[in-house]
């Protein structure tokens, strides 16, 4: 059309300065949008990929670089950005059983040493055939249909608190020692028979090791697993092996597999972004970064800033791929999980040790709000700043930023290395968690659910040694029980979690008003509750729950709750229940006993064909209640 503008010329190649390189990293200066990331790039010093761009600046990493390479380039240096899009070298299925680096080269020596301990192939595959381009767009409502079809994950408390379906995104969140990673390595060497999964090591070895420790000889015949090329690699390093895992699952996804994507450590992205912004600070000054902090734009319905809308379209691009497939589009799928590193205490614990703490107080009438002047009086908590990094993404003032920076300069100078040596902090360390709670709230608000994990340091007080023990307030799936196993819907596993948030909210209204008439039966339901909640902790080292065995911890936290529904007689099953509710909660070990007791009464052909079929008939369902019966009434 000789009417369009010069920029939607569609050209073949472009060429732009390259203003400087960090590592693989090449600032560009002079882009004009006509060519978008996923292109490929030349330069006098080696070829590479864009991966993002601010317009006029774009960041590209190589591919291969050239000997006589600079670290900082003259001003005279170009680049020739090529409309030819970059594609990996291989397909997915190729590449099943592999470690491959970024690019789908070859990951660093550390790594793949660590990968082939647990018998994955430390060389990428040799092809004939490319593969998928990076960054291609994310299919619309049309190639999609409604997640229904259940991925189990054998993590009962991920299975009941937050179903996940095929095609769905969830984020595994909590502080960097909750077992977030052990939780992620757990769902990513759980094996389906038409199930695919890529696991991307942003973090290298360490990450890649204790994955391969938990895969089985199953799971290494149906994975891949993604990593840098080098160890501690730059965000745009490690962002770029986040698309190389993607472009591979899109790739199974859009030939009608079903695959799920677990990244160790989602990090990269905000980091990635972050030094975007700072390198536009550094190269164009900060006059256009504050315009857009000051300039609000409405997303979904929210007003935010441009830079706040910029920084979701980026993370929206990568969270979106997640979809299952329409029939006519392949029915395929691609569950995506990303692993999100927290501030310590970014969220309240939503765990029945602090409802119980709180039940246990509620006799003398304290207030929140006294109970925080005194906890900010006494020194208990204190106030967080964020980290560097934080505050240059920020959309605030220069005169703002350089306050904030001054002050984090000036606690850090302040603190101790003793002080971290006592606490059992690494003071070398400059790693504690990435995602504050907002910019974790705006990774949810994308996401079709989450689970958060507490802390380790916050002990049950029944001693049990849970590997990972959720949060039952802020861990849902926004697809409801259409993501959970047929079996378990037909229990009604959304009564589960609502009982528990009604004891934990019966708990939370007593401690803000004070004193309460029936304060035994709220004992009663959050002793019920709490049981339930321990009954699905997944103890350290076990194996993986079959959904026969689930199933049966709800049913008899369904028969403790509501005893008419087990047995005839209601004054008999009333009294059974409350004698078992009383020694649950006084010897919360001893559920492991009656667990046992009603597995053995449950008819072995049930439970074979509830795990076989994922389904439960009335009559099977009739049975666990059978079996949970005869367990409670002759333990109890």
């Amino acid at each position: 059309d000789a009417a369009s503008p010069v920029s939607f010329v569609p050209i073949s190649e472009e060429t732009v300065e390259v203003v400087s390189r960090e590592d693989n990293l090449v600032i560009l200066r002079g882009l004009t949008g006509r060519i978008k990331p996923g292109a490929s790039l030349k330069t006098e010093f080696g070829t590479g990929v864009l991966l993002a761009s601010r317009e006029p600046l774009g960041f590209a990493l190589l591919r291969e670089s050239s000997s006589s390479s600079s670290s900082s380039p003259s001003s005279s240096k170009q680049a020739t950005l090529l409309a030819e899009r970059f594609k990996m070298p291989f397909a997915a299925e190729a590449a099943v059983g592999h470690v491959v680096g970024t690019f789908g080269e070859r990951a660093d020596a550390k790594t793949s040493e660590a990968a082939s301990s647990g018998s994955f192939q430390a060389t990428p595959p040799t092809s004939d055939e490319p593969g998928r381009e990076l960054l291609t767009e994310f299919p619309d409502v049309n190639a999609r249909q409604t997640v229904r079809a259940s991925m189990r994950t054998g993590v009962a408390s991920l299975d009941v608190l937050s179903p996940l379906g095929r095609g769905q995104s969830l984020l595994i969140m909590g502080p960097r020692e909750s077992g977030i990673n052990e939780l992620a390595n757990n769902v990513a060497a759980t094996t389906g028979k038409d199930t695919r999964t890529i696991y991307c090591a942003t973090r290298g070895a360490s990450t890649v090791e204790a994955f391969a420790q938990a895969a089985s000889n199953d799971t290494t015949a149906s994975t891949i697993i993604v990593a840098p090329r080098e160890q501690d690699a730059h965000a745009g390093e490690r962002y770029a092996a986040i698309l190389t895992a993607i472009s591979l699952a899109e790739d199974w996804r859009d030939s009608g597999v079903h695959v799920k994507l677990v990244i160790d450590d989602f990090s990269a992205m905000p980091r990635f972004f972050e030094y975007m912004l700072k390198t536009e600070r550094e190269e164009l000054g900060s006059a256009g970064i504050d315009s857009e902090a000051a300039e609000m734009v409405e997303i979904d319905g929210t007003l935010m800033s441009a830079v706040a809308a910029e920084r979701r379209r980026f993370f929206g691009i990568l969270m979106q791929s997640a979809a299952a497939m329409s029939e006519a589009n392949g029915a395929g799928s691609l569950t995506l999980l990303p692993v999100l590193s927290l501030v310590d205490d970014s969220f309240v614990d939503g765990s029945p040790d602090a409802a119980l703490a709180a039940l246990e107080d509620a006799p003398t009438g304290d207030s929140v709000a006294a109970q925080e002047a005194r906890e900010l009086a006494t020194g208990k908590v204190k106030r967080k700043l964020p980290s560097r990094e934080q505050i240059m993404a920020m959309s605030i003032s220069e005169e703002q930023r350089t306050k904030l920076l001054a002050a984090v300069e000036a606690m850090e100078a302040s603190s101790s290395s003793e002080t971290s040596e006592a606490e059992g902090v690494d003071s070398s360390s400059a790693y504690n968690g990435t995602f504050t709670r907002s910019l974790a709230e705006e990774l949810m608000s994308i996401a079709d659910g989450q689970i958060l994990l507490l802390p380790k340091r916050n002990k049950h007080r029944d001693g049990l040694a849970a590997s990972y023990r959720p949060d039952v307030r802020n861990t849902v799936s926004r697809l409801g029980e259409d993501a959970a196993a047929p079996a378990l819907r037909s229990i009604g596993i959304s009564r589960v979690r609502l009982g528990m948030m009604q004891a934990w909210d019966s708990v939370d209204v007593l401690r803000m008003k004070g004193g309460n008439t029936n304060l035994q039966r709220l004992q009663n339901d959050f002793d019920r509750a709490a049981t339930v909640y321990r009954a699905l902790l997944d103890k350290r080292d076990a194996k993986l729950r079959s959904l026969s065995e689930i199933a049966m911890h709800l049913v008899i936290g369904d028969a403790l709750a509501e005893p008419a529904k087990w047995a005839d007689e209601k004054s008999a099953a009333d009294a059974t229940a409350a004698s078992a509710t009383a020694i649950l909660a006084t010897n919360p070990a001893s559920y492991d006993d009656l667990f046992d007791k009603a597995m053995a009464c449950l008819d072995a052909n049930v439970a074979k064909s509830v795990d076989e079929t994922s389904k439960l008939t009335k009559e099977g369902k009739q049975a666990f209640m059978d079996a949970a019966c005869s367990a409670l009434s002759e333990k109890f």
